[in-house]
């Protein structure tokens, strides 16, 4: 951690310092919610698992990403930053997210095209 603050701040020993103080006090607040609320990488990748089949479509379980809204999926992308360790990791989970979102969209696109050409099949019978 040392060594990674102080290759952030430039080798400047007092940036670093400020950094290390930011870190220990941002700390205790930070593991008590993330002792609170550390699901959320379990969460996507049950999201990953569960929620889009081998074939690409899907799953009609609860926890499917087409169950969840907007709103749901802004504290997805909340709690994925706030968990994530460094930049690295920030993007890693961003990443993995918006490909669950992007398959979440598809699949919803896919299946209102699927009933409105349902409804016009079955109205013209």
């Amino acid at each position: 951690v040392l060594e990674r603050v102080l290759e952030e701040c430039g080798d400047d020993l007092d940036s670093a310092i400020r950094r290390l103080n930011e870190l220990r006090l941002g700390s205790a607040d930070r593991n008590a919610a993330i002792a609170a609320d550390d699901k959320t990488g379990v969460e996507l990748k049950e999201l990953q698992a569960q929620g889009v089949a081998a074939n690409g479509d899907v799953a009609k379980e609860p926890t499917a990403p087409e169950a969840m809204d907007g709103s749901d999926w802004v504290e997805l992308f909340v709690r994925e930053m706030l968990n994530a360790s460094n930049i690295d990791d920030a993007r890693a989970r961003a990443s993995r997210a918006l490909e669950v979102l992007e398959k979440s969209i598809c699949a919803r696109a896919g299946a209102k095209v699927a009933q409105n050409f349902h409804q016009v099949v079955s109205h013209d019978c």
